[in-house]
């Protein structure tokens, strides 16, 4: 299915933020990223082409705690995942 044709994901909620990716190869809804308890998870939400952290695949469903530092690959697209942005408390 091209992204022409994907149908879009439903509006993010208070609080959230969503990241629409160029590539043809990323799920319109891929991976979920949330912090709980002062620390970051990620979690698959099914995607077809897998969500890797670190280089290991993440199963659907799964939830990987985050550390700084770490590389999340969403198909062909790369984020360095930082902790805490620069300058804030």
């Amino acid at each position: 299915m091209s992204a022409a044709q994907r149908r879009p994901a439903a509006a993010p909620q208070k609080g959230q933020l969503r990241i629409d990716l160029r590539d043809s190869f990323a799920s319109s809804r891929h991976a979920h990223l949330e912090r709980s308890d002062g620390a970051w998870r990620l979690r698959d939400e099914g995607s077809r082409n897998g969500t890797l952290v670190n280089g290991q695949r993440a199963q659907a469903g799964e939830v990987v705690p985050l550390r700084d530092g770490d590389l999340i690959e969403i198909s062909h697209t790369f984020f360095l995942f930082r902790d805490a942005a620069r300058g804030l408390a």
